[in-house]
């Protein structure tokens, strides 16, 4: 059966930012540079186009934090949600 190695997009664009989502490299295939070459693709396309690439991360997510630190991207602010249930 086939695997799904890695799969990045672009999502929300608020303004002149383009938020890179869904970097997801499967967890059999993780440490061989996979994400970071997709992340650099992505966010290069995003930059050639005049726009800022951004993303979010729960920061508890170090494997995340350390994909994305050596790229460039650094935090800028820290978001607290809370999830509301209709019972």
């Amino acid at each position: 059966m086939p695997i799904q190695v890695t799969k990045g997009d672009e999502r929300t664009q608020p303004a002149e930012y383009v938020e890179v989502s869904g970097i997801y490299t499967h967890p059999d295939r993780r440490g061989r540079g996979y994400a970071g070459f997709l992340m650099r693709e992505v966010a290069t396309r995003i930059l050639a186009r005049g726009t800022i690439p951004f993303l979010h991360c729960h920061t508890t997510n170090s494997g995340a934090i350390a994909l994305y630190r050596p790229l460039g991207f650094t935090p800028f602010q820290t978001v607290t949600a809370a999830i509301f249930s209709a019972t």
